[in-house]
């Protein structure tokens, strides 16, 4: 764990821990690699932040570089940081960590101890905080922001980063939130969860519920899935970002190691509270009530097995589109009308738009195959019958070159 200039290493049940500082710097953020075996550890200075890639056994350095920012705060610069990972082999990953709209990229490879480093940046500078950070790719990652974008104030936001073509896309979601926004998840490209409080929430731009009688403060998950907002998802005109005009510096500052003895406080820990459910449940069916399937249900016997399951795009055509089998279910009284699917993307692991689907047949689309390129994707379709029941199905799509034999 992170505590200021130090990492804390505890290893329970044990109580004595090792402790690795480094006392002109403050630590940001540990970032590991999915086997666990290095750790990305972010530290900040009034000058620069510094990236190191560690070995997670012996917390040796395995490469260290050095950046310009454009923060002297370390508070500041916390609200506005994140970071993410994206793991090309077991031995070569690409980490990216960003300051508002600056971002910074570092591409290495262990076995050969290579490097490429590149940073983008918003020239405009637009006053927006980072709240979550997505690497699609090497070269995509998805920002989830707050604040302010040319003359919506106060509102959520998702930054498309490409630092193939050096360009940015900003979507602005859902209502307008307030200042009282904190830090977020994004876990695909316009799938978030993000947390702050208020006494209001904005259904639309006009159509608000207060949190209680009389007002109290309340904390709130804002999201695009099942929310009772209006989405108001809006795309602006692509903006063409300032390549590498911050330099990174290879560095070799050292970590000091320490022992230190910890208290184990488990066995005298109080029993936890039971939270009162009464004070959240049901709170505010009025004010913003979704529709779900209840029983008795109209239908029944959801059925959504594929007869195929992956497909193969030219990512060299102009756009493709595939038939799906179509889902099926029973009614469950005669009266019932005939049952009907509305298919939607429940979920895809690629570009933002990469896809799409008819809402009548379960078709897909894929409007731009050579923006998706080579490589293999997973769409899930959503079908949802008249009663709000729902079922999905899981289709693969991969990329082919079409070259000549």
């Amino acid at each position: 764990m992170g505590r200021n200039s130090c990492i804390i290493v505890l290893t329970p049940p044990t109580t004595t821990v090792i402790q690795y500082s480094q006392p002109s710097y403050s630590i940001m953020g540990l970032l590991p690699n999915s086997a666990q075996n290095r750790i990305h550890m972010f530290s900040f200075t009034s000058t620069a932040c510094v990236i190191t890639a560690m070995d997670a056994t012996s917390f040796a350095n395995l490469y260290q570089y050095q950046v310009q920012s454009t923060f002297t705060d370390f508070a500041l610069f916390a609200q506005t940081f994140q970071s993410c990972n994206y793991e090309t082999l077991s031995d070569e990953d690409t980490v990216v960590y960003q300051e508002g709209t600056r971002f910074f990229r570092v591409h290495y490879k262990y076995s050969t101890s290579t490097s490429t480093r590149s940073t983008m940046h918003d020239p405009a500078s637009p006053s927006l905080k980072a709240r979550g950070l997505l690497c699609l790719s090497s070269d995509i990652q998805y920002s989830l922001m707050s604040g302010t974008y040319l003359t919506d104030t106060n509102r959520i936001f998702v930054a498309e980063v490409n630092f193939n073509t050096q360009k940015i896309t900003y979507r602005r979601y859902l209502q307008g939130v307030g200042t009282s926004i904190y830090h977020g998840i994004i876990f695909e490209s316009n799938k978030f969860f993000i947390a702050g409080f208020s006494t209001t929430v904005y259904k639309t731009t006009s159509s608000y519920f207060t949190s209680r009688t009389p007002s109290k403060v309340q904390g709130l998950i804002f999201s695009p899935m099942k929310t009772c907002q209006s989405l108001d998802e809006f795309s602006y005109p692509v903006v063409t970002l300032t390549p590498n005009a911050f330099t990174f510096t290879a560095t070799s500052l050292t970590f000091g190691q320490s022992s230190l003895s910890v208290q184990d406080y488990s066995s005298i820990l109080a029993a936890p509270l039971i939270i009162a459910s009464t004070q959240f449940v049901d709170q505010y069916i009025t004010g913003c009530g979704l529709q779900f399937a209840q029983a008795p249900h109209d239908y029944a016997a959801l059925q959504s097995t594929q007869a195929i399951t992956t497909y193969s795009y030219f990512y060299c055509v102009l756009s493709t589109t595939f038939s799906i089998t179509p889902f099926t279910a029973t009614k469950v009284s005669p009266s019932a009308a005939d049952p009907v699917f509305t298919y939607s993307v429940k979920s895809f692991n690629g570009p933002y738009n990469g896809v799409t689907i008819t809402a009548a047949t379960g078709e897909i689309t894929i409007p731009s195959p050579s923006a998706l390129g080579p490589s293999s994707y997973i769409v899930e379709i959503e079908g949802k019958l008249q009663d709000c029941q729902k079922i999905s199905a899981s289709i693969t799509v991969t990329g082919d070159a079409n070259t000549a034999p």
